[in-house]
């Protein structure tokens, strides 16, 4: 029987309680056990659980940051159909987790991402007395900048223009993600969907919300 919402424990490290990540943690339990919050019927309902490595903090926490948790990431499960557990979720930033479902809900596309640079000639990159890049292919490329900072970048073209969209600063954004949201960026152009335009627009519309 799956456990519901009042079998988990608020067991919790020392000082943990009420930080980001025990924010997060309480969320994923009340979603897929709790059947009175509103979300449930997208996570519980649908079987999602909540695995039993995690039915304390303590063992959330172990993982989270042993995982690259960060302020700037967010939690997501690889198969969207698949447990909240450590072998089914990663942390990501915001970019990739809003978009997931416009590529294979059960993360095969991940094993697709394939590019022409490495993680330690990305780290290598020195500056030059002029900005240059780092082609990882597909419109995708580093730029450097003579102060030593480092964007990844997406070059496409869209009704006959040529545009850029500026991903994020390295090492914010690592190569995989940048590849990930790249790959997000590629299918969105071939829909005729400007993915600059619809950064702008989320933006935007963060703004007001907190405004």
């Amino acid at each position: 029987m799956l456990p519901t919402f009042d079998d988990w424990t608020e067991s919790t490290a020392p000082g943990r309680s009420g930080t980001r990540l025990h924010t997060i943690w309480r969320g994923m339990q009340k979603r897929c056990h709790n059947p009175k919050v509103e979300a449930y019927q997208y996570y519980g309902a649908r079987g999602i659980i909540v695995s039993p490595q995690w039915r304390t903090f303590v063992g959330f926490l172990d993982w989270a940051l042993a995982s690259g948790y960060a302020n700037n990431k967010q939690i997501d499960r690889i198969n969207a159909d698949g447990p909240y557990s450590p072998y089914n979720c990663r942390w990501v930033i915001p970019a990739i987790n809003r978009a997931r479902g416009e590529l294979d809900r059960d993360g095969s596309y991940l094993a697709k991402l394939h590019g022409a640079l490495t993680d330690e000639a990305v780290s290598a990159a020195i500056p030059k007395e002029r900005a240059y890049r780092l082609v990882d292919g597909h419109g995708l490329y580093l730029s450097v900048s003579p102060t030593g900072a480092k964007s990844w970048r997406y070059r496409y073209r869209i009704e006959g223009r040529e545009k850029i969209l500026t991903i994020g600063r390295y090492p914010n954004v690592s190569l995989a993600e940048a590849r990930e949201v790249h790959a997000i960026s590629r299918q969105r152009v071939k829909r005729q969907l400007d993915p600059a335009k619809m950064k702008q627009s989320a933006k935007a519309r963060r703004k007001k919300s907190t405004s």
